[in-house]
């Protein structure tokens, strides 16, 4: 296979769409419609008004209602807040040695109890960092990654970079190879699940450049391809912020009433 043939070097975005293509295309159009039609009545007819859709990905299907109503419980006029976040009142303790012992068990925030910030405006971060972490899933993770209307106002928003912004920080080099067919058949022959879903593709990416010359029976090397995709900020920023949102949302599930 020469490297202008294979289907991870090709320019996609400059790729002429064939008509058998844009054939294709219709018809997932009109498969998608359709099966959104029978969803549709699924939730009718459930006694739960739930299609089967609705369930194999919960953390999809509930995202999106779980960030409304954090968005609207935020947005709207509340008087308290979790006692978590209680400040030391002298009229509710014996002495401040006390209060600060309560703190030190983890019973109160530690950044109220040292005065850093008040207890309703930390209580307020903490409703922030929940619906980012929503936001991110419904936005991001749910489809949105690659659309700049959606992108660049989210990421701005919540002060962060995209990491598939094309910028020289986002910029990596990944290799592309051919499985010879010996090492396919190989692979194929020990897991059946590969099968079931049609076998190996006969082409794979990866950021290591010398697989064919480590192993020369299992990797013919096609060519390099530049991509942006910056793996280490979304895994260490993006993701872990993500990740405490969702945390918090856990911890104070039981504190979203007011």
């Amino acid at each position: 296979m020469e490297a202008k043939d294979s289907f991870w070097l090709k320019d996609w975005e400059n790729e002429p769409v064939s008509f058998s293509i844009k054939i294709a295309r219709i018809k997932n159009r009109i498969e998608s419609i359709l099966y959104s039609i029978k969803v549709f009545f699924q939730r009718i007819f459930d006694k739960d008004h739930l299609s089967p859709n609705d369930i194999w990905n919960l953390s999809h299907s509930l995202a999106p209602k779980i960030l409304t109503y954090l968005t609207r419980f935020k947005k709207m006029e509340r008087h308290g807040y979790p006692g978590y976040f209680s400040e030391y009142n002298e009229n509710e303790w014996k002495s401040k040695e006390e209060y600060e012992e309560a703190v030190a068990k983890g019973n109160f925030d530690p950044d109220v109890a040292a005065g850093t910030i008040t207890g309703p405006e930390k209580w307020e971060q903490i409703l922030d960092k929940m619906i980012f972490a929503f936001e991110w899933l419904v936005k991001i993770d749910g489809g949105g990654m690659f659309n700049d209307k959606i992108t660049i106002p989210f990421y701005k928003k919540w002060g962060l970079k995209d990491p598939h912004a094309k910028v020289k920080e986002n910029e990596r080099i990944d290799y592309v190879y051919e499985m010879t067919p010996e090492y396919i058949k190989e692979q194929e022959e020990k897991n059946d699940i590969v099968m079931k879903f049609g076998g190996l593709s006969s082409e794979m990416m990866s950021s290591e450049g010398d697989l064919h010359i480590k192993n020369p029976e299992k990797y013919k090397l096609l060519g390099s391809k530049v991509i942006y995709y910056n793996i280490e900020y979304e895994i260490e920023v993006i993701e872990k912020r993500v990740q405490e949102g969702l945390d918090l949302f856990s911890k104070f599930y039981r504190s979203l009433w007011d």
